[in-house]
């Protein structure tokens, strides 16, 4: 009997996850896997000093039923959520960002896992990075077969390539069959979302999606980076 894969999506802040790998999801969902998030970040807080608890309590919980709305778009099974403070991942003990890894990976016992790449811009993403290949040492019982890097727009371009291993996926996912639901899902984030020519607008996704696409011969793709895989 065939059996699904289990994916789960460790992504830094709310929207990485459909920036990264929207489309991806969407398909493997249709495919008929089952597809986890963990969000690691609460968002809306690094740029609000001059708004008090209960403003950012609130953008906090909007953007919180965005990142539902944009996993029930897509597919997802569960959405787990975890609040470290937006960029400042780094006055957090690294050892409580892997434990929160690894407490949502002992639950869904993945066999694949999708991260951001570790030579982004953004801290936050780094950290995660590092803590999702943390959590997921190939150890004696370790369930995680595969590891993938992906992409976030605004983010790993413009690390400009300053003391880091550019972006050079090796895995690339035809999503042109899915890449409505990767927008619908991104429009979904009416609090992030951002106007055209910024890296994170609907159009700029789009051109991304139609670049690698063209790299290899097909409509809209995603890429990835394979960091891990153990057949």
């Amino acid at each position: 009997m065939f059996m699904k894969n289990k994916i789960l999506v460790v992504a830094a802040h709310p929207d990485d996850e459909v920036l990264g790998c929207g489309g991806m999801i969407a398909r493997m969902v249709a495919e008929g896997d089952l597809v986890f998030c963990l969000l690691m970040g609460c968002g809306k807080t690094s740029r609000d000093d001059k708004k008090n608890k209960t403003e950012i309590e609130k953008e906090q919980n909007i953007l919180k039923k965005e990142a539902l709305e944009a996993a029930k778009i897509l597919g997802i099974s569960e959405v787990f959520f975890e609040d470290f403070p937006d960029q400042k991942y780094d006055t957090v003990p690294f050892l409580d960002l892997v434990k929160s890894v690894e407490k949502v990976k002992d639950v869904v016992r993945p066999d694949i896992v999708y991260t951001h790449f570790g030579g982004d811009l953004n801290l936050d993403h780094q950290l995660t990075s590092r803590a999702v290949l943390t959590a997921t040492r190939p150890v004696l019982g370790e369930s995680v077969k595969s590891v993938y890097f992906f992409e976030v727009p605004s983010s790993t371009e413009w690390s400009f390539n300053q003391n880091y291993n550019s972006f050079s996926p090796n895995v690339f996912v035809d999503v042109s069959g899915v890449f409505d639901k990767k927008n619908k899902a991104l429009v979904a984030y009416k609090s992030e979302s951002r106007k055209y020519p910024h890296p994170r607008s609907s159009e700029n996704v789009e051109v991304i999606a139609k670049h690698w696409g063209a790299v290899v011969g097909k409509e809209k793709v995603e890429a990835f980076i394979l960091v891990r895989n153990l057949q």
